[in-house]
């Protein structure tokens, strides 16, 4: 039995030191960021901090000339410049970022999704969704980067059917 609480307070310990981490604080992207840096930075972020994704996205802008090559280069190679540049879980992120490059152009022809931020919500959550591999918190994120100065922030389906089942607002 005492052994039994003592493993529900290990594991609770261990809950709430993963709640506290920062791997769910989203700062506003770096200067000059596109929408696919942005997007390839959370997608890279895995469950570490987004700190680790913005690096990882970084070291590869610095060292290939556009994306396009990234999409196409070896698998061994990114995972080499991983292991040189100290990247953290480099084979994952190697295969991970080709797999989200591949994706993109292979939905649209291209690689620009700048579009994204001047799309509605629903639309860019229907790319979202056919993706597959981003993580659930990217289409916020996204909406919150595309707010202009003086514009209020949006809700999602999720929050607007929480509110109005807490009886907050109307259905």
């Amino acid at each position: 039995m005492a052994g039994s609480n003592t493993d529900k307070s290990a594991r609770l310990d261990s809950f709430v030191k993963k709640i506290k981490r920062d791997v769910l604080q989203i700062g506003p992207p770096p200067e000059g960021w596109n929408v696919l840096e942005r997007m390839m930075s959370v997608v890279l972020q895995l469950d570490e901090p987004l700190v680790r994704g913005e690096a990882t996205v970084t070291v590869l802008s610095n060292f290939f000339s556009n994306w396009n090559e990234v999409r196409v280069v070896r698998s061994f190679e990114l995972r080499e410049l991983f292991s040189r540049k100290r990247i953290s879980k480099g084979a994952e992120r190697s295969e991970l970022v080709q797999q989200y490059l591949r994706r993109v152009f292979g939905m649209q022809n291209h690689l620009e999704l700048d579009w994204m931020l001047d799309a509605t919500s629903e639309r860019r959550q229907k790319l979202l969704d056919a993706m597959t591999m981003v993580p659930d918190h990217l289409g916020p994120i996204l909406d919150i980067d595309a707010l202009e100065e003086g514009e209020t922030l949006p809700i999602g389906p999720e929050m607007k059917l929480l509110c109005a089942r807490l009886g907050l607002v109307k259905t």
